[in-house]
């Protein structure tokens, strides 16, 4: 037979509250803004690829696309040392040569380039990832 004070009960109870609390607080930041699309950004330097082919941006998906990159920017991406934005279909584009420092003075060019984005024929994903990683 097993016994057990009420104190420690008490104690191990409230314990178990508190932890349950912080997980739910974890989970309901988790599913809010960017974080429920995108996860949670890892790394100082994060370079984005945006799919721009047709099949992702049509159907009037690119309007939502455009306002999901502009929240990732403000949620996560503004809190970043430096950035680089891409997007691919058939055609490779970058928002910089190399990656850039996160700075009021960039958030304009974010947002206008963010803003410029348009479909780019079928989805050329090797060519992406290739271009991404040695440059």
């Amino acid at each position: 037979m097993v016994r057990i004070e009420e104190a420690n009960l008490i104690n191990f109870e409230s314990q178990i509250i508190s932890h349950l609390d912080q997980l739910n607080k974890r989970i309901e930041r988790l599913n809010s803004d960017s974080r429920k699309m995108f996860g949670v950004i890892q790394g100082e330097k994060p370079c984005i690829l945006i799919d721009l082919s047709h099949e992702n941006c049509s159907y009037e998906r690119l309007h939502q696309l455009r306002e999901d990159i502009k929240s990732l920017y403000e949620d996560q991406l503004i809190h970043k040392q430096k950035l680089m934005l891409c997007s691919f279909g058939t055609n490779f584009d970058t928002l910089w040569d190399k990656p850039k420092p996160v700075s009021n003075a960039n958030a304009n060019d974010v947002m206008e380039w963010i803003n410029s984005l348009q479909p780019s024929g079928s989805t050329n994903s090797i060519v992406s990832i290739k271009t991404n990683c040695h440059s």
